[in-house]
């Protein structure tokens, strides 16, 4: 407080000579005059030293003996020095505010120019809070704020910057708790409280959802295998059965054209392609059969087996071997387990 240390001088060397104008009627009273008189001076003295403690208690001694705008801008410079930003507010605006007496009145204007100067400063350090409560009716809920009473909700209360106790209760519905944090700037913080019935419930987060199954399933050998095995056997399947549907269609024709199985010459191209819609869907058949069956087992293998945790008791080296058979005739799957 460097730069208010030559007005605080000035404040109670001022605070002085206006003591000493006024009238006295009383030895008792010129006492307490001295008295205020050597404690504002002490006042001052501590704030040069940075002792904020001692100041405020000598400012307030003071004005207790003999009441000067003057020290009341000693106790609001000691509260400001402490850190209690918005008892100190209060108090530069209690001294702004306050009537200036014929006699003294220059020396107290000073104090109060003084006084706004400093106000206007510090109201940018200071946030305010600002409470909504819900629940209870209007005017039912009782707040304190570290204890002491919070008077008046919708409206914003200065408060110094930090942490704040805040407590909220109302008849019949219970008490909230909770730690209030207010930024070392101005502005105002809005909390809301909402307070419910005793014997309701608190409100329960629903469970987070239940992540899938990522386990060895989709990392599976057998898993791509499996799937693109039975595409193939889809695929093999459906066009066998468009390709046979067209043999038996172009056989029935042939047959109305071909009386007695005897077909003339010019039939040789039908017949030919006839032929070739049947090897088609016989090859087609066969490889979608084969493909399927090997499908399922690794189907069966990858979801039966993989993921579980249970470990193999084959042999180093050893697997599952799956091999397609065609023959003549007929279509299957063959392997070792």
């Amino acid at each position: 407080m460097s730069e208010e240390r030559p007005f605080a001088r000035g404040a109670v060397r001022l605070a002085l000579l206006v003591a000493l104008l006024s009238p006295h009627t009383s030895t008792a009273e010129e006492t307490d005059v001295d008295r205020a008189r050597t404690l504002a001076q002490d006042a001052a003295d501590s704030l040069d030293a940075g002792d904020f403690a001692a100041a405020l208690d000598r400012a307030k001694q003071a004005e207790a003996l003999y009441h000067a705008p003057t020290h009341i801008l000693l106790i609001a410079q000691a509260l400001e020095g402490q850190g209690h930003l918005a008892e100190a507010a209060d108090t530069y605006e209690r001294l702004i505010a306050e009537p200036l007496p014929t006699k003294g009145s220059t020396v107290f204007r000073k104090a109060q120019d003084e006084g706004a100067s400093r106000l206007k400063a510090l109201v940018a350090k200071i946030p305010s809070l600002l409470l909504k409560v819900s629940g209870p009716k209007p005017g039912s809920a009782i707040a304190t704020v570290d204890g002491q009473p919070f008077a008046g909700f919708e409206t914003a209360r200065r408060f110094d910057p930090g942490d704040h106790a805040l407590r909220v209760e109302a008849e019949g519905f219970t008490p909230e708790q909770r730690t209030v944090t207010l930024p070392p700037r101005g502005g105002v913080v809005a909390v809301e409280v909402i307070l419910r019935p005793v014997g309701d419930p608190p409100d329960v987060p629903p469970p987070p959802p239940t992540p899938p199954d990522t386990s060895a399933k989709p990392g599976s050998p057998f898993a791509a295998p499996a799937i693109v095995t039975l595409s193939v056997g889809v695929v093999g399947l459906a066009v066998g059965g468009v390709t046979g549907g067209l043999f038996l269609s172009q056989l029935s024709d042939l047959k109305d054209r071909c009386p007695s199985d005897r077909c003339p010459r010019e039939e040789q191209p039908n017949i030919d392609e006839a032929a070739t819609m049947g090897n088609v869907s016989t090859v087609a058949f066969a490889v979608g059969g084969a493909a399927t069956a090997t499908g399922v087992v690794l189907l069966g293998v990858w979801l039966g087996g993989a993921g579980t945790g249970e470990t193999s008791t084959r042999p180093k080296g050893e697997g599952v071997t799956v091999v397609p058979l065609i023959a003549p005739g007929w279509v299957g799957v063959g392997g070792r387990f």
